[in-house]
């Protein structure tokens, strides 16, 4: 695009390769072509220059940004043997710790399922920050649960709930993402979900938060009757209206981690615990 916009006949060249259209027939509106291709390739033809003119330089920046988008939605990787369902629990404890039981309402997938019984699956809830917020686990058909369609059911056995271990998921409205594909499931290994087994544990970051443990209760007993509510106002405001530094931590970890190709060592499970607190501190 750079060296286009510099040269009409490679301009021409570039618009020519991001023109979806076959036909010769240029659709017109009040006086101009209809697409920003056309509109941009008609006035080239017409001798307006994009480094000249402001119009047309903004045209070349927005078919660019349109092609980036494009590649980055074309980029996406499908896993046809993969879904997402709600996670809901079995309350008829029929379900062994680390199995879970998903059924479908309609054959589903490439290979025709209406079950995943008998076959080793990952679960997972975005955001999947930990390398214990992914689990793998046995599916498995249980008659008793077979009237529950395209929801996975977790147990209730275990002395940690499946849901929690996924980024401390929970059975309100949470979706999980469940894979079979057996080229991903079978070489994956769990890690420890226990977070005073990992290095640092979960407390390392205490000592770097203030928290505010107001209550309503505390705003009323310390304000006059007429102002409190003024107060509990703007006490919640201001907490609101505070830069949230989710977004950017995020983004500063996966870049972090890409650049070290590791998400399971020191630093990487600190930024991790930080997500966690900055999410649901």
């Amino acid at each position: 695009m750079k060296s286009a916009v510099k040269d009409p006949g490679l301009l021409r060249k570039w618009l020519h390769e991001l023109s979806s259209r076959r036909s010769r027939e240029v659709p017109f509106l009040a006086g101009l072509p209809d697409s920003n291709v056309d509109l941009l390739s008609f006035l080239v033809d017409g001798g307006f220059d994009p480094m000249r003119q402001k119009y047309l330089s903004g045209l070349v920046f927005d078919l660019q940004k349109e092609k980036c988008e494009k590649t980055g939605r074309d980029l996406k990787i499908k896993i046809p043997r993969s879904t997402n369902a709600y996670m809901t629990v079995d309350f008829l404890s029929v379900l062994e710790p680390d199995e879970v039981h998903i059924c479908f309402s309609t054959p589903f997938g490439s290979d025709g399922h209406y079950d995943l019984d008998g076959l080793d699956v990952l679960v997972a809830r975005n955001p999947a920050h930990l390398p214990s917020d992914i689990q793998k686990v046995k599916a498995v058909f249980k008659p008793e649960l077979r009237r529950f369609k395209d929801v996975i059911m977790f147990p209730l056995k275990g002395d940690v709930p499946l849901a929690q271990k996924l980024s401390g998921g929970d059975y309100d409205g949470d979706r999980a993402w469940i894979c079979w594909d057996p080229d991903i499931v079978s070489s994956f290994r769990n890690t420890t979900v226990k977070p005073e087994d990992m290095l640092p544990p979960k407390d390392a970051l205490s000592s770097f938060f203030d928290w505010n443990t107001k209550t309503a209760g505390d705003l009323i007993s310390t304000n006059a009757e007429g102002i409190c509510l003024d107060n509990l106002i703007e006490e919640g405001l201001s907490f609101g209206l505070k830069r949230g530094l989710l977004g950017i931590c995020t983004k500063f970890k996966d870049d972090f981690c890409h650049r070290r190709n590791c998400i399971g060592d020191k630093p990487a499970i600190l930024l991790s615990w930080l997500l966690g607190e900055l999410a649901f501190g």
